[in-house]
């Protein structure tokens, strides 16, 4: 399971400029921007000796270009590792997109997972705990 967050864009109902605006959005994450993006990135990266885990943007065909022409090996097997690991769950993930109880339900799943870490209870039952405040918040958002 993997969980990620991020920001997003949205156009306000009463923008003066609806269309400029998602005209500057889709240019700014076209994949020629993105690699333009990496290519600055990692003369920074260069500059503070910093290691390249991949940029990951939202465009998989971005992401894995990013990763083919910049992401190079560490000198860290482990690092390399979590880096190679993280995309393979990238590639592999569903998204679950928005809820009016989304807080509310990664709450309940964080808490799961915690509690399994912890040994206070087992994976099935962290998660059918998770399973009940979840569908507990969503059903209170019908009254």
């Amino acid at each position: 399971m993997s969980v990620t967050g991020g920001s997003a864009f949205v156009i306000p109902a009463k923008a003066k400029h609806p269309d400029a605006a998602c005209a500057w959005m889709i240019r700014l994450t076209d994949e020629q921007n993105w690699m333009a993006a990496e290519k600055a990135r990692v003369q920074t990266l260069a500059k503070n000796k910093g290691i390249n885990t991949g940029l990951f943007t939202g465009s998989p065909k971005a992401d894995q270009d990013i990763k083919a022409q910049y992401v190079k090996p560490s000198g860290s097997a482990g690092f390399d590792q979590v880096i190679e690991t993280t995309y393979q769950v990238l590639d592999g993930s569903k998204g679950v997109g928005s809820s009016p109880v989304g807080q509310q339900i990664k709450n309940a799943l964080d808490n799961a997972i915690v509690s399994t870490l912890l040994g206070q209870k087992s994976a099935t039952d962290a998660l059918k705990a998770a399973q009940n405040v979840a569908m507990n918040a969503w059903n209170q958002t019908k009254h």
